[in-house]
């Protein structure tokens, strides 16, 4: 039976190199040259029985692999179930902090509310002062009062 050099290398565990001395050397015959391929038997009488095949060490390095990458899995896991709840506290804060905010902000709205109506019932009319429309603000009408007042000759100093 013939086989390929690769081949025969694999299953007596010796390099391509060594076969292709040994040939040169003349302690070994090649079958065929196209494809190179050598006999068993010439094999087996130059370098002698060939290597048994581990039963298992593909399979263990298989399972080494593979429980490795299952480590790596749960790690992985791990980590993503960690970061999922460092999330979901973070947006709890954010709605907490969004609630306090918007709690603060009403209440300061209803402070300013609360200052300005009585500076509107204070308001002393005078006839330097025109009569304030819905959407004139005091400090408009004080301005316009001014204005008015310095056009008029009638600006005091305070």
């Amino acid at each position: 039976m013939s086989i390929t050099i690769s081949e025969a290398a694999r299953r007596w565990g010796v390099g391509r190199e060594t076969i292709y001395r040994r040939k040169r050397d003349g302690r070994l015959s090649f079958a065929t040259t196209d494809p190179l391929t050598v006999k068993a038997s010439e094999m087996l009488r130059v370098f002698g029985e060939p290597k048994p095949k581990p039963k298992n060490a593909a399979g263990r390095g298989s399972i080494v692999a593979l429980t490795r990458l299952e480590v790596m899995c749960e790690l992985l896991k791990a980590e993503g179930d960690r970061l999922k709840a460092e999330l979901e506290a973070v947006r709890e804060e954010l709605r907490d902090a969004r609630a306090d905010a918007r709690q603060e902000r009403d209440r300061l709205l209803d402070l300013l509310a609360a200052q300005q109506k009585p500076t509107e019932s204070r308001i002393v009319r005078s006839p330097l002062l025109p009569q304030r429309t819905e959407t004139m603000t005091e400090a408009e009408a004080v301005l316009a009062a001014r204005q008015r007042a310095e056009s008029e000759g009638h600006h005091r100093d305070p």
